[in-house]
């Protein structure tokens, strides 16, 4: 693809939406009946900040929350992670997996977009 393809799409453009995504994701996780807290994306080892959302996913099956809600919370928590997946994987040098970067793109706006209805479900509680 072109340059244009390539400005959209950018790495640097998918950490500043997952930045904020991030940083909504700890308050919902915050405002929990039980707190579950996250190590920090920006400025951190991004693998200890996966980690981190990963495993509060899994203390996440044990909240005593309604299940519409947990299944919001942990719906977002996945988006996250798998954007976050997706963008760190290295393209190939011809450009073929472009898509890669683009899914990892839509896939962080969605889940950035969830967090501020999520975060309304979780402070009505």
């Amino acid at each position: 693809m072109g340059n244009e393809y390539d400005d959209e799409y950018t790495l640097d453009k998918i950490v500043a939406i997952g930045n904020r995504a991030h940083g909504v994701i700890t308050k919902i996780l915050l405002a929990l009946p039980i707190p579950i807290e996250v190590a920090p994306y920006e400025g951190a080892d991004p693998e200890d900040a996966v980690d981190s959302i990963a495993n509060a996913r899994t203390l996440l099956r044990d909240m005593p929350i309604d299940e519409e809600i947990r299944d919001a919370i942990a719906a977002t928590l996945l988006g996250w992670l798998t954007a976050t997946t997706l963008a760190a994987i290295e393209p190939l040098r011809d450009g073929s997996d472009n898509w890669m970067l683009e899914a990892a793109h839509h896939q962080m706006v969605a889940t950035s977009l969830r967090t501020r209805v999520v975060y309304q479900m979780v402070t009505s509680i």
